[in-house]
């Protein structure tokens, strides 16, 4: 099973570099605007997004691709995700 993580273009102010965690390992470092692909076990993740001293953190069980969208939310400054994808159940 494939992750496509995609962090939305921050526009105005520099925002810190993201690191994923799969299962409690690094997998990926997702600067502003840009997108990776991880590879992941069937069934259940656990997803964790850092970025300074902000988190944002994901569990779910999918069988097929999924697809998480990463953003800033401009009003708390707290990091956000979304999970989408044929199978996805967020736990």
């Amino acid at each position: 099973m494939k992750i496509h993580v995609t962090a939305v273009k921050y526009g105005g102010f520099t925002v810190p570099t993201i690191t994923a965690f799969l299962n409690g390992t690094e997998v990926a470092w997702i600067g502003d605007g840009q997108s990776v692909e991880i590879d992941a076990p069937d069934g259940e993740n656990h997803l964790l997004f850092k970025a300074a001293l902000r988190k944002a953190e994901i569990r779910f069980s999918s069988s097929t691709d999924v697809n998480i969208s990463l953003k800033w939310n401009r009003l708390t400054g707290r990091l956000q995700c979304l999970c989408t994808g044929a199978d996805v159940k967020v736990l």
